[in-house]
């Protein structure tokens, strides 16, 4: 289980897992309790969601601005 720990830790990590939740994930894995992993995954899922929904709206505003400033460009 070593090596496999090693790989699920470096995807936790990846994944961008606190060491603090990948720690708890790992001690839930070796105990199965397979309830408790899916709750991590999930809140670890809904915060990157979050987090792509922030840059895409991000990207939406620069967008945005960048046409705004083409604009005058374009109507001559």
């Amino acid at each position: 289980m070593e090596g496999t720990e090693a790989a699920l830790r470096c995807s936790l990590r990846d994944c961008g897992f606190p060491e603090e939740a990948a720690a708890q994930y790992l001690a839930w894995a070796r105990q199965g309790n397979t309830g408790a992993l899916l709750g991590l995954l999930y809140r670890q899922r809904k915060a990157a969601m979050e987090e792509l929904h922030g840059a895409q709206r991000r990207v939406d505003i620069l967008d945005y601005m960048i046409r705004s400033l083409r604009e005058p460009e374009r109507r001559q």
